[in-house]
């Protein structure tokens, strides 16, 4: 069982740590390679001007464009990987604050490259046989090609990146590392540290008094520091609104739509399907209410568990478990991920004191994967590490079997749900193969709440993020004020009267995600996420080996092509409603599932 008290750093074993000394043994390791990266920017930076100059020059400036890519690659994510686990660690602060530097030098450096090339004429780059393995990247800028600027502007836009970065920065730090949050106290009296990496944990709890004592902590700090928070988001959306303008898109979520190479009625069409179907979420929340026999639903008991065995999950049972769901997909995938957890050290598992919240997937392009996760042993968190290791096997095979750099980019709509495919899969496994009616109720809570996460919160921050990104671009005032009834008003419309929720607290859960709304738009890509995977998933339950084919080609493509003809193959159309309704509808199986187990299992 977790313990009530987190350990410092040094205390988490090392087989429970992710290697990422695998990327660079030292700083002075890390330093060799920046400078060598300085080196190459330096050389690239003699092609300016020049790549009207035929296709052999072209190539050879693309060529170490695409070197210097890796290697930024793995500049920044060490720093990231280090500062993660231990984030208030002012040597670890710096040295992401100095790959940040680093980024912001090589964008600048290498902005010519795309104004240039589409002054040379990207439908000659095409016919060039020479270029062939830049076929891809020739496409993504005729797409991108209305919104790039002079070689100029781009260049001082991609210096701003640095400092563009520091109120997102700034958010993550306030959050993860200088807050402190005052203990959760049970029904004993008894207390429980109360940190990022603990909270959700805590809120899940049988206890209910635990459970609202977590909750109202957790808020309250943050509303204390709510001001802050609001300048930080606030000056991340000016930027990015700012950023939008510039390059000449109407508003940040159409720029947000076009870098994600989707349609702008992807957006509006799953919005809209999701306020339609409220009334399943609210069905949820009647049948919540009586499962835990209270008279009134609070936030702090949309994670309680509703019967009394819950059971724990050692990291060896939930590493079998996962590899089981996903023997459909073949022995090479299973066997590349349970060596990866057991033997290459891919993942950093448990929570210590100084680790950020949440979790998250990122590859090494010369190396492997690296998943971030704090694990507690529930069935929701061996779903989280299901899920990050399907980003993980995404970003394993995209490398495999993509040379060029610009080729991985395979964004954040597909990413998400190769994430979510691994857990559909996971909960249809466990669900079939275990008889055990308080085990089968475990598991349709889980899936409750994964689908609370991505078809519910994820779907209202979209919307938050719409409004308060067009308040800015309106020129009217964006305050803490505001953005709490803004995000106590979607949850009032979600919510339909069934949970009893305070509004000050409440409104201030966008201020519990800073690494999601501190992007552009970014959150709906969930919703669009377990729409697409609970399809994928189907496909591959009914068909088998022929779907699980189609699948690993998908993965294995990366970003070799733009996502709506990727997924169009599987019959997946995001700008229509029956993609984003067939996952209502899965939810809504779930529920049925919560009913026909209920009456059978001993209730908390």
């Amino acid at each position: 069982m977790p313990p009530t008290t987190l350990r410092d750093r040094h205390e988490i074993p090392l087989e429970h740590r992710y290697a990422s000394e695998d990327i660079f043994a030292d700083d002075h390791a890390w330093q060799r390679v920046i400078e060598a990266l300085e080196t190459d920017l330096a050389r690239l930076a003699g092609y300016r001007g020049r790549l009207g100059q035929g296709a052999d020059v072209v190539r050879a400036c693309l060529d170490l464009a695409d070197e210097i890519h890796r290697a930024l690659a793995r500049i920044t994510l060490w720093p990231r990987l280090c500062h993660a686990v231990d984030s208030g660690n002012a040597h670890a602060a710096a040295r992401q604050d100095r790959a940040r530097s680093v980024a912001a030098h090589a964008a600048s450096t290498m902005a010519f490259i795309d104004p240039e090339l589409i002054a040379v004429g990207l439908d000659n780059l095409r016919r060039e046989p020479a270029l062939a393995a830049y076929t891809r990247l020739f496409d993504k800028l005729a797409h991108h090609a209305p919104h790039v600027l002079s070689d100029e502007l781009e260049a001082v836009l991609g210096l701003a990146s640095d400092p563009f970065a520091t109120a997102e920065a700034t958010h993550g730090v306030l959050v993860n590392t200088d807050l402190r949050y005052p203990d959760a106290i049970d029904r004993h009296g008894q207390r429980h540290e109360l940190t990022v990496g603990t909270v959700r944990r805590l809120e899940s709890d049988a206890d209910r008094e635990l459970r609202r004592s977590a909750w109202t902590n957790y808020h309250d700090t943050l509303l204390a520091h709510r001001h802050t928070l609001a300048n930080t988001v606030t000056a991340s959306i000016k930027q990015i609104v700012f950023t939008a303008r510039v390059r000449g898109h109407a508003t940040s979520l159409d720029a947000a739509m076009h870098r994600h190479e989707l349609p702008r009625n992807g957006f509006d069409n799953l919005m809209d399907t999701f306020r339609a179907n409220l009334g399943v979420w609210q069905r949820y929340w009647r049948l919540r209410r009586e499962a835990l026999n209270v008279e009134t639903l609070h936030p702090w008991d949309i994670l309680a568990p509703l019967n009394s065995s819950v059971p724990y999950v050692e990291l060896d049972q939930a590493i079998d478990w996962i590899a089981a769901a996903l023997a459909p997909l073949g022995d090479e995938y299973v066997q590349t991920l349970t060596r990866g957890c057991r033997q290459q050290r891919w993942v950093d598992v448990y929570p210590n004191r100084g680790k950020r919240m949440g979790a998250f997937c990122s590859t090494d392009p010369a190396g492997h994967p690296y998943v971030f996760v704090n694990y507690h042993g529930t069935l929701s968190a061996v779903s989280t590490l299901a899920h990050e290791l399907g980003h993980a096997m995404h970003g394993h095979l995209t490398h495999k079997h993509q040379q060029r750099m610009h080729r991985t980019a395979y964004g954040q709509f597909p990413g998400e749900t190769a994430a979510i495919f691994h857990q559909a899969l996971l909960r249809h496994h466990l669900f079939q193969t275990h008889s055990d009616p308080a085990l089968r109720l475990a598991i349709a809570e889980e899936a409750m709440a994964n689908f609370h996460r991505y078809l519910f919160t994820m779907p209202l921050l979209g919307l938050f993020e719409q409004r308060i990104h067009g308040r800015v671009e309106h020129h009217q005032p964006v305050t803490a004020d505001v953005m709490n009834q803004t995000m106590a008003d979607l949850f009032a419309e979600g919510y339909g009267g069934e949970v009893d929720f305070e509004s000050a607290r409440t409104g201030i859960v966008w201020a519990a995600f800073p690494t999601h709304i501190t992007k552009n738009f970014y959150t709906f890509t969930y919703a669009l996420g377990i729409a697409a995977a609970h399809a994928l998933a189907r496909q591959v339950i009914d068909e088998g080996a022929p779907a699980a084919e189609r699948y690993l080609d998908l993965l294995a493509s990366g970003g070799a092509e733009p996502p709506m003809p990727r997924f169009a193959r599987f019959g997946i159309d995001i700008t229509r409603p029956e993609p984003i309704q067939a996952a209502f509808d899965v939810l809504d199986q779930w529920i049925d599932q919560l009913e026909t187990l209920l009456p059978s299992v001993t209730r908390a």
